[in-house]
């Protein structure tokens, strides 16, 4: 299947650990809270110098 559904997750503050690895662990949070197993992929806004 080739459809494209988008879901809206949540907003995180991630303002205590803006790091690579910070946000890799708020990631892998809401990941495994809601049991995402399929491929995804995130929209982020500021903070883009660790993102990009």
């Amino acid at each position: 299947d080739s459809s494209v559904t988008e879901r809206f997750v949540g907003f995180t503050d991630v303002s205590a650990g803006r790091t690579s690895n910070g946000l890799l662990e708020h990631i892998q949070k809401i990941v495994s809270k809601y049991k995402l197993t399929d491929k995804f992929v995130a929209q982020t806004y500021d903070g883009a110098a660790v993102m990009s």
